[in-house]
């Protein structure tokens, strides 16, 4: 899974920033950072983290078509 790129479509279909991502996911601005370059020990979420972030995603697409 390319987590980079979960993490900048969240912020392009969600207008969502890194700390309103972590918030809403359940964890650090440093961690949604880090999933985000493919920095660090973060470079893969464990399983909640990646099924949370998959959700917030698809809830994100969801809103946008239904507005659009």
């Amino acid at each position: 899974m390319n987590w980079k790129t979960v993490i900048a479509d969240i912020q392009r279909h969600g207008q969502m920033t890194q700390p309103q991502i972590a918030k809403a996911v359940g964890c650090s601005q440093t961690t949604v950072s880090e999933l985000s370059i493919g920095k660090g020990i973060n470079r893969q979420p464990n399983y909640p983290l990646g099924v949370a972030l998959l959700a917030l995603l698809e809830e994100v697409k969801a809103k946008e078509q239904a507005v659009a």
